[in-house]
């Protein structure tokens, strides 16, 4: 099984066959040389995913929207989705960050007006018992703030907006 996600950081291929032992998952960024894992997967509880690869066992949460797929672990969460057609422009979505899935907003780490750099952590929530950073896809200032410690957001909501 082969499947195909744009991200913040670009598109990504996974290659996904079956091997003795469970799976091989190959993963493919363009630029990159491809990365292989030997991968046991369990799936304890709709949404709830453990996955062992050599003696590290790693916990996600999964949650899927149509095509797009959300994914939660290790304080990370991403928002996969399906690349756009050739000679289709991708919406930026006016610059605005959403949640990802439901939560408390814990932390709000920046300030309107705030110069920040790819990967610069804006937002701390709290979801499925895991603390999620929320962080700037690519380098700008801060806009709007739309919530504040404490909050309760659903998923979709929109907690930052960049220019």
């Amino acid at each position: 099984m082969e499947l195909s996600f744009t991200q913040a950081t670009g598109d990504v291929t996974v290659r996904v066959e079956r091997a003795e032992d469970g799976y091989s998952a190959t993963i493919l960024r363009p630029g990159l040389a491809p990365v292989t894992y030997q991968v046991e997967a369990a799936m304890p509880q709709p949404g709830r995913l453990i996955l062992s690869l050599g003696e590290r066992r790693v916990q996600a949460f999964v949650a899927r929207d149509g095509n797009v797929r959300y994914v939660a672990m290790g304080g990370h969460s991403w928002k996969l989705e399906p690349p756009q057609p050739v000679g289709r422009k991708r919406e930026a979505g006016g610059g605005s960050l959403t949640a990802t899935m439901p939560g408390k907003v814990l932390d709000v780490l920046v300030e309107p007006g705030q110069e920040v750099e790819a990967g610069t952590p804006l937002v701390v929530l709290e979801a499925m018992k895991m603390e999620l950073r929320v962080t700037a896809p690519g380098a700008g200032v801060v806009g709007r703030i739309f919530v504040s410690p404490g909050d309760v957001v659903e998923r979709g909501q929109i907690l930052v907006e960049l220019a």
